[in-house]
């Protein structure tokens, strides 16, 4: 399984400002908890996650996935009720 992680500076995908970082595990869950692992990511403004298909092209991830990220970047801020 793999993920592709895209942040911003703006809030949009441009050339000048994107960041991407790729997370490999052997499920999406184990993708996200390493992405959320590394404190940088933190901070930065998500735009949008891709996973990689059976076929191996990159996907919009489901809504799930961008909800795991988020409660896992709340506990990590400390922010989670």
């Amino acid at each position: 399984m793999k993920l592709k992680f895209y942040y911003g500076k703006t809030g949009f995908k441009t050339q000048w400002d994107e960041l991407d970082d790729t997370y490999e595990g052997e499920t999406w869950k184990e993708c996200c908890e390493e992405c959320v692992s590394q404190e940088e990511n933190w901070d930065r403004e998500l735009i949008e996650i891709k996973m990689e298909s059976k076929t191996g092209d990159m996907k919009d991830a489901p809504k799930e996935v961008y909800a795991y990220y988020n409660i896992l970047i709340d506990a990590s801020l400390g922010l989670e009720e």
